[in-house]
């Protein structure tokens, strides 16, 4: 059936938010559905108060910039197979070329998708700048186009996805609750994924944290690393236009039952005993070439340091701290690591960069080259089909 106009059914559906700045309610509601192409009719007024007001489907949602809605697009129906095989246009082609691999219609999409107005347009920006209500409309139209373009992909039968990024602490609770009664939940907005697991986990450092929390999102128990695994037959490949990320595409609101949800610890330094400390410290680490020091890639060990977490019952997390303000007590050599002449010393830098091999997630590239990720732990996720394609 083409899902041209709204069209009404009963069904219930599990809506959840990302990491965004409010609390994300799971909710399980009686619907009424609507085609997603209701969103090209929608009427978008600015309500002149820093909000804007969308109608579609007898529905009103009103979009602003602080508050998520976790029912915002809890009606609207993105998958359509009577579209299947259908040729792409020149126009398809367009869209796919501005949405794969950039972040400058991503990202306003997706805030949209957790009902939040964008503080940034980005590529909607330009024909429309100065007017939330016409860069509103912009984003819905391209949401229709880009729906339409995939619809038009055909089936690919089963496949695993993978899609690394930040979970809030919300959403991680309602798929654990899902997981536990066997239900189902579903994602309000468009989902870049990949079939190459190295480039899914880029997006799980801090510098992907959500940016009201960013760099201390895990210690405030905010939102936390996950890597997911979609087990699914409503995939989307276009790695025809990304090859080098091999990205596929999940369409908004598909149903799926977690599988599987896992805690992983990425920093064995954040349960280390301090006889687990001496004994890292007494061996040597080889390095990756990114991090050598005059052609050195072996450093360690550091016997004097192993001694002392040892006589003082240092564990990973005081380790840490010590590494990072230099308040390491005796015994060991005064000056020897905490005065400043020694803080760039080779043994010093030795022990920081060695201290990099001890996290389990691939590198991540920075400005200065390969550097380590280092988020304390993650959350493995698999997602399965909650309905037949």
């Amino acid at each position: 059936m083409m899902l041209h106009s709204c069209w009404v059914a009963p069904f219930w559906v599990v809506v959840l938010l990302g990491a965004y700045p409010a609390t994300s309610v799971r909710t399980v509601v009686k619907l009424k559905e609507c085609g997603y192409k209701s969103l090209s009719k929608a009427k978008v007024t600015d309500l002149k108060d820093g909000r804007v007001q969308v109608k579609f489907c007898e529905e009103t949602v009103v979009l602003d910039s602080n508050q998520s809605q976790t029912d915002a697009w809890k009606s609207l129906m993105w998958w359509d197979p009577a579209q299947q095989g259908k040729k792409l246009t020149e126009e398809d082609l367009k869209i796919l070329k501005s949405y794969l691999g950039q972040y400058d219609y991503s990202r306003p999409m997706g805030q949209i998708g957790h009902g939040l107005l964008p503080t940034n347009y980005e590529g909607f920006r330009e024909d429309n700048r100065g007017n939330a209500a016409g860069m509103v409309r912009a984003v819905l139209n391209f949401e229709v186009s880009l729906a339409n373009t995939l619809n038009k992909l055909p089936a690919t039968g089963a496949v695993e996805l993978y899609r690394g990024g930040w979970t809030s602490a919300q959403q991680l609770h309602e798929m654990q609750a899902a997981l536990d009664s066997g239900s189902a939940v579903s994602f309000p907005w468009f989902q870049s994924t990949t079939t190459l697991q190295s480039h899914a986990y880029k997006f799980m450092g801090r510098k992907s944290e959500p940016e009201h929390c960013q760099y201390t999102c895990v210690e405030q128990g905010e939102a936390f690393p996950t890597f997911l695994t979609y087990k699914t037959c409503h995939g989307k490949n276009v790695e025809e236009w990304n090859r080098l990320e091999q990205e596929w595409l999940l369409l908004p609101s598909l149903s799926y039952k977690p599988a599987s949800i896992s805690k992983v610890m990425n920093d064995p330094w954040w349960e280390a005993t301090p006889k687990d400390m001496a004994e890292w410290l007494g061996q040597s680490h080889t390095v990756i070439e990114d991090w050598s020091r005059k052609g050195k890639t072996t450093f360690g060990p550091w016997p004097d340091l192993a001694a002392a977490v040892l006589a003082h019952s240092i564990d990973g997390r005081a380790f840490m701290k010590w590494n990072a303000n230099r308040s390491f007590p005796e015994p060991y050599v005064k000056g020897k690591w905490d005065e400043s002449e020694y803080l760039y010393s080779d043994k010093t830098q030795e022990l920081r960069y060695a201290s990099y091999t001890r996290f389990k997630l691939p590198t991540i590239s920075t400005g200065m080259g390969k550097g380590p990720n280092t988020v304390p732990y993650y959350y493995t996720i698999t997602l399965e089909d909650a309905e037949p394609c």
